[in-house]
C-alpha cells in the first residue's frame, strides 16, 4: 500500500503531518517510548483473547467508528495506534504490546 495519512485535503502534506504526529506521541524523557520511523499500514494483534486488526484509514476495532490515522512502532515494548480521540487530537494512543502483535504490514517503501 502506498503511504498516506487519512483525511488530508492535499496528499503533499502527508509526510509533514505524519512526522508531526510521530513527534507528538513520542515521550521525550525515555527513548523506549519514542516512535521509530517505521511506517506501519496494518497490524494483526490479540487483545482480551480476541484477534483484532488495526489498519490506517479504517475504523479502529474497539468502537468500529474512529478511524486509525497512524500506527507507530516504539523503540520499547509496544506499538502505538492513533485515532482522532486517542493520540491525534487528545488522549493517549492505544498501546499494543509487541508480543501481542501477530503480523505487521508496512506501507510500500516508495521513495520515488
Amino acid at each position: 500500500m502506498r503511504f498516506f495519512v487519512p483525511n488530508l485535503k492535499d496528499d503533499s502534506t502527508a509526510e509533514e503531518v505524519w512526522e508531526q504526529l510521530r513527534k507528538a506521541v513520542s515521550r521525550d524523557n525515555a527513548k523506549e517510548w519514542q516512535a521509530t520511523g517505521r511506517r506501519i499500514f496494518k497490524m494483526w494483534y490479540r487483545h482480551d483473547a480476541q484477534s483484532w486488526v488495526a489498519e490506517v484509514g479504517k475504523p479502529h476495532p474497539e468502537d468500529g467508528q474512529e478511524e486509525v490515522y497512524a500506527i507507530f512502532e516504539t523503540f520499547g515494548p509496544c506499538y502505538l495506534v492513533c485515532t482522532t480521540k486517542r493520540g491525534v487530537f487528545g488522549g493517549g494512543p492505544y498501546y499494543v504490546g509487541k508480543p501481542d502483535a501477530d503480523r505487521i504490514e508496512d506501507f510500500d517503501n516508495d521513495n520515488s
